[in-house]
């Protein structure tokens, strides 16, 4: 849907929530992160690892495979030369 760059504070989700609201969401799955509970409306709040399980997988899938990309050290050393 969206993401947002920046570090794990309540005004970076913020903005990201904001943006989420014209999808007219029905519910959020998050950890248990405080900030969570004190922007997203409870009804639609379901928080603990047994729903974002899926999600944290696929990231970390997308995480390995987009290091494949990332020269290694002995490539660069190989490049200076």
């Amino acid at each position: 849907m969206d993401w947002e760059f920046g570090d794990h504070t309540r005004k970076t989700f913020k903005r990201l929530f904001e943006r989420l609201k014209k999808w007219k969401i029905l519910f959020y799955c998050a950890d248990h992160w405080v900030g969570f509970n004190k922007i997203i409306p409870s009804p639609h709040l379901f928080q603990g690892k047994d729903k974002t399980f899926s999600i944290k997988q696929n990231n970390a899938r997308h995480r390995h495979w987009f290091a494949r990309f990332r020269p290694t050290l002995q490539t660069r050393d190989h490049l200076r030369c």
